[in-house]
C-alpha cells in the first residue's frame, strides 16, 4: 500500500472514531441527565425527588456539554482533512459578531437567561405569573422559559420581556381565605371554630404534614353588604397551598352546618311592575293551596277568593 493510501485509511479511522466517540458521549450524557433529574426511590420505599434548581441547571449544563463536543468533534474533522482550523474560527467569530449586532435581542435573552439562573428567581416545577400566564415551569433556558398552564397550553417566553417575575412556590407558599359570616353571629364563636377546623388538618395523616404553621386568623377584616369577613390565611410548603385551601374550605362548611352558623348570601326582591295606561289585572300567585271549600270544580280558585301577589325572595 502506497503511503498515501495508507494515511487516508488513517485519517478516515480517526475521522469514523471521532464521530464514533461524540454520538456515544453525546448518549451518555443524555443518559445521565434523565437518570439525575428523575425521582430516585430509596431503600425504605420512599421517593427522593431532586430540587428544583438542580432539575432547571442540569439540562442546561447538558445542553453546553453537547454543543462542547459537537464544536471539538468539528476541529478534529477538519484537522484530519488537512483544513486550516485558523481562518475558519476567524470566520466564525466575525460571523457570529454580526449576527450579535443584528440578533440583539437574542443577546439580551441570553443575558437575561444567565441572571435567571444564577439569581435563582425560578426553577423548574416552580408556579409562576409571567406576562400575564400563570403555569408550572417545564424548562428554563438561555433564551427562553417554558411553561405549562392549567389547560395545558405551553408557552414560550423569550427571557428578554421578562421584566415582572411572581413565583407562588419559592421557599414557602400561601393562601388567604376569606370567610363570610352573617351579622347576627358571634365572631369570637366563628374565630374559635376556625381555630378547630385547623387543628383538625393539622392532625390528618394525609394532609397535615403540608402545612407549616397554624391557620392563621387575623381577624374581622371588612364589613360586606351581607357579610362579616373574617380573614384567614395558610402558610404550607411550597405548590400545596391550593389543595390544602379547597380542603380547608370543605371542613369550614361543614363545620358551619353543624353548629348552625349561618354563610350569608345575597338576597333580590322581584317586583312585577305595573303598566302605565290601561291596568291589566296583576298576576296572581299563591304559595298556599286553597281550601277545598274555594276551589272549582277543576281546581282552580275562585277569582273572589284570589288573594293579592306576594313578593317572592330569592
Amino acid at each position: 500500500m502506497s503511503p498515501l493510501g495508507g494515511d487516508v485509511i488513517r485519517r478516515g479511522v480517526v475521522i469514523a472514531i471521532t464521530i464514533g466517540l461524540m454520538v456515544l458521549v453525546m448518549k451518555i450524557s443524555k443518559a445521565i441527565t434523565e437518570y439525575l433529574v428523575q425521582p430516585q426511590t430509596t431503600s425504605q420505599g420512599a421517593i427522593n425527588q431532586p430540587n428544583r434548581k438542580f432539575r432547571t441547571m442540569v439540562p442546561l449544563f447538558h445542553t453546553l456539554f453537547k454543543f462542547g463536543v459537537v464544536f471539538s468533534a468539528i476541529i478534529v474533522v477538519l484537522q484530519q482533512l488537512n483544513v486550516a482550523i485558523g481562518p475558519i474560527l476567524t470566520g466564525v467569530g466575525i460571523f457570529g459578531l454580526a449576527v450579535g449586532f443584528a440578533s440583539q435581542s437574542l443577546i439580551k435573552d441570553v443575558i437575561n437567561g444567565l441572571f435567571l439562573l444564577f439569581e435563582d428567581s425560578l426553577s423548574v416545577g416552580d408556579i409562576v405569573t409571567l406576562r400575564g400566564i400563570t403555569g408550572e415551569v417545564e424548562k428554563v433556558t438561555l433564551r427562553a422559559v417554558t411553561i405549562r398552564d392549567l389547560e395545558g397550553n405551553v408557552h414560550v417566553i423569550p427571557n428578554s420581556t421578562l421584566d415582572l417575575i411572581t413565583n407562588m412556590t419559592k421557599v414557602y407558599s400561601r393562601q388567604v381565605i376569606d370567610v363570610g359570616v352573617a351579622y347576627r353571629e358571634d365572631v369570637d364563636v366563628v374565630i374559635e371554630i376556625l381555630r378547630e377546623v385547623s387543628d383538625e388538618l393539622r392532625n390528618d395523616p394525609v394532609l397535615g404534614w403540608d402545612m407549616m404553621e397554624p391557620l392563621e386568623i387575623m381577624g374581622v377584616h371588612d364589613f360586606s353588604d351581607s357579610a362579616v369577613i373574617i380573614r384567614t390565611r395558610l402558610r404550607t410548603l411550597p405548590g400545596k397551598q391550593w389543595r390544602l385551601g379547597r380542603e380547608l374550605r370543605r371542613r369550614i362548611k361543614k363545620a358551619f352546618d353543624e353548629r348552625g352558623i349561618e354563610i350569608p348570601f345575597p338576597h333580590r326582591t322581584i317586583y312585577w311592575g305595573m303598566p302605565k295606561a290601561s291596568p291589566q289585572p296583576p298576576i296572581q300567585i299563591s304559595l298556599d293551596p286553597p281550601p277545598p271549600s274555594q276551589r272549582t270544580d277543576n281546581g282552580v280558585p275562585r277569582p273572589a277568593d284570589r288573594q293579592p301577589p306576594p313578593i317572592i325572595e330569592d
